[in-house]
């Protein structure tokens, strides 16, 4: 498998490090929109893209357009992604999107919903922290906690968001009565467990066509 690596930031050097393991070969890096424009998309079998909200939606439609399958870990832009849905329909695109590539953190997503479903006199918070580079606040994995979980709960689920040094991600839910507390927390120790989502979501997206999200490339490896 051929990849292009959109966005050559933390993300960027982790996804390159797991590709390599993995005797993929890296066809090119790019860091802008303006570099993904000069190379020879046809020569790759998929791009991976981890760029910044700014940038997120040009890059993936260009690739979309460009007939180049894409894996998205950028998040801050989703209000756009119907848009996108409709760019990959009409060009019979590949894309998967995800915001957070971690397998754990999806087992993680669905313990929160079992016990939201199941503690609904509870009141409920969410705390996310991560590096103080990461763009977007609340985090899109705690967006799309939130969103689960707020299903059960008439009062709507306040985020708390922190950025600090160079931490990872860490995702913490708080169930709270006037008799007991339970917290459960998702702590990232390094970024390896997203490039390898985002790996594998290549490998199952590179020959299909079709607008997919995470839990897509999961049902089937099942």
């Amino acid at each position: 498998m051929k990849i292009i690596i959109i966005g050559y930031g933390k993300m960027g050097k982790a996804i390159e490090k797991v590709a390599l393991s993995k005797k993929y070969k890296i066809h090119s890096i790019v860091n802008s929109q303006s570099d993904l424009k000069k190379i020879d998309l046809s020569k790759a079998d998929v791009g991976i893209e981890f760029t910044n909200p700014k940038s997120a939606f040009e890059n993936i439609s260009f690739c979309l357009k460009s007939n180049l399958p894409v894996v998205s870990g950028s998040t801050g832009w989703l209000t756009e992604l119907k848009t996108i849905e409709k760019i990959c329909e009409k060009y019979k695109g590949s894309f998967l999107h995800s915001s957070n590539f971690s397998l754990s953190m999806n087992k993680f997503l669905n313990i929160s919903k079992r016990l939201a479903k199941n503690l609904k006199n509870y009141d409920i918070s969410i705390l996310e922290k991560h590096h103080i580079q990461k763009l977007d606040k609340p985090s899109g994995t705690a967006v799309l906690l939130k969103n689960e979980i707020q299903k059960y709960f008439k009062k709507d689920i306040k985020i708390i968001s922190i950025r600090e040094k160079d931490v990872k991600g860490v995702h913490t839910v708080f169930y709270k009565s006037p008799y007991d507390e339970i917290e459960i927390t998702h702590s990232a120790k390094n970024r390896d467990t997203f490039a390898s989502g985002a790996i594998m979501s290549a490998e199952w997206l590179v020959d299909k066509k079709g607008f997919y999200n995470f839990n897509d490339c999961l049902k089937n490896e099942k």
